[in-house]
């Protein structure tokens, strides 16, 4: 008997340090697992080595078992049936405990290994919705950074466009006034040789005539006495000679004074116009800009309309062959021939706002225009008028009447037959648009003029400057 309860004790020991030694790997390992489950994919599959040792164990305890068992039978031999008996019914005993602590070992791992894998699954899920929102700040901030380079790189970019800009007037401003001196040199030049040159041919001319008298009364002193008869008809030959010797001089005199005026005032204009060439604008009569029955000449830029039953005014605008080269600078100016004036007739300046059927340049739209039956009318951008009738010629075939703009002083002047009116109450609005020259002509009866375009004016258009 005391043999079998040794041997019941070593066997109960045995097992219960097994499954003691099984049951503290099993929640060593679980614990490990729970504590680092969420951190690191390695532990999702750690449990793969988990049943490894389990399974390792199960075969240690099977050996071990089987030793006991030897050792057991061993024992039955020696000690008889009744223990061998017990030995066998407590051996039963241990597996089944043993096998059932196996199934909750298994049961608690599936359990542990269902949280695992879904704690493991929403860290998944925050790291990617961290990242994502990590992404769209970067974006975004890569966006802000991209848009103020853009700005700052525009705002510089205007900027040197406007120093440009600055830089190219003060370089036109100073070759300006460079030329101007010149030109104001060259021409004062010119006055001083001509009025020389007048002074020593009045001079000489004085001389000669006062020398020729002389002479001649000195001879006919001394002739006197003996012939005197014929002497005074000799003298009145003379004196007619002389007379009309003098009045051709002085005409000649006075045409190459003309003359040279003339071409004083050409080389002035000339020059004038070679000085702010870049800045006048040619024109051209066209047809998608002329009112209805309003007939062009091109090759003598000249217009005309007949008469018809209807009593209408319609307007014919010049365009631009070459525009100013910048802005609003330099000088806008044309004179028209009056050709027929049967019909009423305007001259001046208007912009593209104003309608060419059925208006009047000077009334409609933005314009300013000179009647030929003696009146000033101008409306500008701001809506106010102004109409001028005092002192104000008006005009008929034969006439060269003009209009002109100085952009510098936004002054608007007219002339007739070279000579500026004396106008000096209209100006341009700040602001206005780009202006034509223009012609309004009536149906009423025939009407037609020619228009000169430039160079070469009646009116010496180096006043303006």
């Amino acid at each position: 008997m005391a043999t079998f309860n040794v041997a019941h004790l070593i066997t109960l020991i045995g097992v219960g340090l097994c499954a003691s030694s099984v049951g503290a790997a099993d929640e060593q390992q679980n614990q490990k697992k729970t504590q680092n489950g969420g951190g690191d994919l390695k532990h999702l599959f750690g449990s793969a080595d988990v049943f490894t040792e389990l399974r390792d164990k199960q075969n240690a305890m099977a050996e071990k078992m089987s030793g006991i068992e030897a050792k057991l039978e061993k024992q039955v031999e020696n000690g008889g049936g009744t223990l061998a008996l017990m030995t066998m019914l407590t051996s039963n005993r241990l597996e089944k405990e043993i096998e059932d602590g196996m199934r909750e070992n298994r049961n608690a791992m599936a359990e542990k290994m269902s949280g695992i894998e879904a704690k493991l699954e929403k860290q998944i899920e925050n790291e990617m919705r961290n990242t994502q929102n990590l992404l769209s700040t970067k974006l975004e901030n890569a966006f802000i950074t991209l848009r103020d380079n853009q700005n700052a790189s525009v705002t510089k970019l205007e900027n040197r466009i406007e120093n440009g800009i600055r830089a190219n007037q003060n370089a036109l401003s100073q070759k300006v006034s460079g030329t101007e001196a010149k030109l104001e040199k060259q021409i004062q030049n010119v006055f001083t040789k001509l009025r020389d040159n007048q002074n020593a041919s009045v001079t000489k001319l004085e001389n000669r005539i006062e020398n020729g008298m002389r002479e001649n009364r000195n001879a006919m002193a001394e002739k006197m006495s003996g012939i005197e008869a014929k002497l005074e008809k000799q003298i009145e030959r003379v004196f007619t000679g002389l007379r009309d010797n003098q009045n051709g001089l002085t005409t000649k005199l006075e045409k190459e004074i003309r003359d040279n005026q003339k071409a004083l005032s050409l080389v002035k204009n000339m020059a004038t116009l070679e000085l702010f060439h870049s800045h006048l604008p040619i024109y051209r009569w066209n047809a998608s800009y002329c009112g209805y029955g309003i007939v062009i000449n091109e090759s003598a830029n000249a217009i005309w309309r007949n008469a018809t039953r209807y009593f209408l005014y319609h307007s014919c605008r010049a365009e631009p062959i070459k525009m100013l080269s910048s802005g609003h600078i330099g000088i806008i100016y044309t004179e028209y021939r009056i050709l027929a004036d049967e019909g009423p007739i305007s001259i001046g300046l208007s912009t593209k706002e104003m309608p060419v059927a059925s208006s009047v340049v000077g009334r409609d739209g933005v314009s300013f225009g000179y009647g030929h039956f003696g009146k000033i009318a101008s409306k500008n951008a701001n809506g106010s008028k102004v109409n001028i009738r005092d002192n104000v010629p008006s005009f008929r075939i034969g006439d060269d009447v003009g209009c002109g703009l100085n952009w510098a002083t936004r002054q608007v002047f007219f002339t007739k037959n070279g000579q500026r009116l004396n106008i000096t109450n209209m100006y341009v609005d700040e602001g206005t648009a780009d202006l034509y020259p223009t012609v309004t002509l009536s149906n009423h009866k025939e009407a037609a003029v020619e228009a000169n375009f430039g160079p070469n004016f009646k009116y010496e258009l180096s006043k303006e400057f």
